[in-house]
């Protein structure tokens, strides 16, 4: 059965599609059959159209992101705010979909693990029903060693299998140095990379596919093609 891998964070704008998109071109870059998909967005639709572009029309936009609400607020209100309601059912009857037709699928959450998706349930819980592999991105920034450890702790709680937390941006101040040692005391078999801040000048495929060749090595690291 195809991998199923949930890229999630510590909180909203820790750089998850960054990661996400990078961790696609990589694999797709190295031969690996991925997909990757963002099952709900709110707000504008950036992320998703990003993700769409770096599949090569595998995939349509709807299938890259099959719920999306115009109101940026947490997926719950924004559904509910727009009269629908977001089932767990359905929403991982989408993701089987995609999982099907590829080796590796890559799921981007929408926040933090535990932001509300619909009712009573979040990110983790797709992780759980999928049995998915968990990659957490974090804002490397102060507060991040708090967020970082309890997003693991629920993780570790919960027996899934978290491969890797990737510090996104920074590494020029000296807390943002510091960070990786410290998240890394507590990390247990969870390893701890940084992806510097990236210039994403320009059109964004372009400028995904040239910041992976020259952090490829870091990338085979935290998403191991097998």
């Amino acid at each position: 059965m195809s991998r199923v891998v949930l890229v999630t964070g510590t909180n909203t704008g820790s750089g998850k599609t960054i990661l996400t998109a990078l961790l696609l071109t990589h694999l797709r870059a190295k031969g690996v059959r991925a997909l990757a998909m963002k099952p709900v967005e709110t707000g504008g639709r950036r992320d998703a159209r990003l993700l769409h572009a770096l599949q090569n029309d595998e995939a349509t936009l709807d299938e890259t992101n099959p719920f999306w609400f115009r109101e940026a607020l947490a997926p719950s209100i924004a559904a509910r705010r727009a009269g629908q309601a977001l089932l767990k059912t359905t929403v991982l009857k989408h993701m089987r979909a995609m999982r099907d037709r590829c080796d590796i699928l890559l799921v981007e959450g929408a926040g933090g693990l535990l932001s509300p998706i619909g009712k009573n349930w979040s990110a983790l819980d797709l992780a759980k029903s999928l049995k998915a592999e968990v990659i957490v991105a974090a804002r490397n920034e102060l507060g991040v060693i708090n967020h970082a450890r309890l997003t693991l702790d629920r993780l570790r709680s919960e027996n899934i299998f978290t491969k890797s937390l990737v510090l996104m941006g920074g590494g020029k101040t000296r807390v943002q140095r510091e960070n990786n040692g410290e998240i890394g005391k507590y990390a247990g078999k969870t390893r701890v990379f940084e992806i510097l801040k990236m210039n994403l000048s320009g059109e964004w495929k372009r400028s995904i596919s040239r910041c992976e060749k020259k952090i490829t090595k870091t990338l085979a690291l935290i998403m191991p093609p097998r």
